[in-house]
């Protein structure tokens, strides 16, 4: 009764006091938009709702519409301004995304809407964030993080698993071969046999605090790799470590413990990636980089070669990094890649 009747109502109420009230807010980003960067001032496009059903998202808009001598688009890194960059880390453009509220296609919480392209990527787990409508804000804000947990939000689709609540919900999933253990962590101190488990659990802060509430007695953690992921050799390779689809490795990788690399994902030779850290989609790390613990870099994210990462870096989806980052425990956005906070 709450979900299907309550929850969407308080939504689409909270919308619609929002827009009264952020009216004046509304008016002056049009007025600044329509001026640095053109017409028309909203954006809009195609993404997937609730059970997949495609709606039409609107943003302000953050790019300008440059255009070649062939008269087709530049690419996004040349048409994003200064102006653009420092008005995405706002999340002003996200300000039209109340009339999607308003009208029902969208949550104020909920998992953000990604691109329609991602939808014949997902496997079955990933495919049940669109059992609830897409939200202006999603986990990261919910679960209390600091800003640079906001990047979260943009990578929730690339979460190879989920976590169902907080950490005594986590859910531990076996290998194939081995009898399906069903609980929560807390069950697994009643547990009187040595099992063989994965940290099913995407997000790179969450798996180790997650890690360090299970008895280290009682659990292996194998690495698992997917058949068509091309691997050149592992210089080191530990436990806990999981490589998905189409990933292309090159010679000469060391990686710590419970290192996350997800489908697509390219790695250049003499690569080291501390533990605890995730690549999401597509995510590409050039050769000879050196990166600390507990790193997460969003899906088309890249890292340029002879770099050095320092430890608890989120680097947000799309992002490419030019220079090394020596400050530990910040987040990076943008093309070339922005430091936007510290914890």
């Amino acid at each position: 009764m709450y979900r299907s009747f309550f929850k969407p109502l308080f939504d689409r109420i909270g919308a619609f006091f929002a827009m009264l009230v952020l009216g004046p807010v509304f008016l002056v980003v049009a007025v600044l938009v329509r001026i640095k960067l053109g017409s028309p001032v909203i954006f809009s496009q195609i993404r997937p709702g609730k059970d997949e059903k495609p709606f039409k998202l609107y943003k302000f808009r953050s790019m300008t519409n440059e255009k070649d001598d062939k008269s087709e688009l530049l690419d996004k890194a040349e048409r994003m301004t200064a102006f653009g960059r420092k008005f995405r880390s706002t999340s002003l453009d996200e300000l039209p995304e109340l009339l999607n509220i308003l009208v029902g296609d969208m949550s104020f919480v909920g998992p953000r809407p990604l691109l329609m392209k991602y939808l014949p990527l997902y496997n079955e787990d990933q495919r049940k964030r669109h059992l609830v409508k897409p939200g202006l804000t999603g986990l990261a804000q919910v679960m209390g993080r600091k800003v640079k947990r906001v990047i979260d939000r943009i990578n929730e689709v690339q979460n190879s698993w989920s976590v169902q609540g907080f950490y005594d919900d986590a859910d531990v999933t076996l290998p194939v071969g081995y009898p399906p253990l069903l609980g929560k962590i807390h069950d697994l101190r009643r547990i009187d046999r040595r099992l063989a488990a994965v940290l099913a659990i995407g997000n790179s802060h969450m798996r180790r605090v997650v890690l360090e509430n299970i008895p280290t007695d009682l659990l292996d953690y194998p690495s698992l790799i997917d058949p068509s992921a091309i691997i050149a050799n592992l210089q080191k390779s530990r436990k806990g470590l999981l490589v998905f689809a189409s990933v292309v490795i090159m010679p000469e990788l060391t990686v710590g413990d419970f290192v996350h690399i997800n489908q697509c994902c390219s790695i250049g030779h003499d690569v080291r990636i501390g533990d605890f850290c995730t690549l999401y989609p597509s995510s590409v790390i050039s050769g000879n980089v050196t990166i600390g613990k507990e790193c997460e870099f969003g899906a088309n994210s890249c890292i340029l070669q002879n770099l050095e990462i320092a430890s608890r870096v989120l680097v947000g989806a799309g992002a490419v990094v030019t220079k090394s980052i020596q400050e530990e425990g910040v987040a990076y956005v943008g093309v070339p890649a922005n430091k936007i906070c510290k914890s």
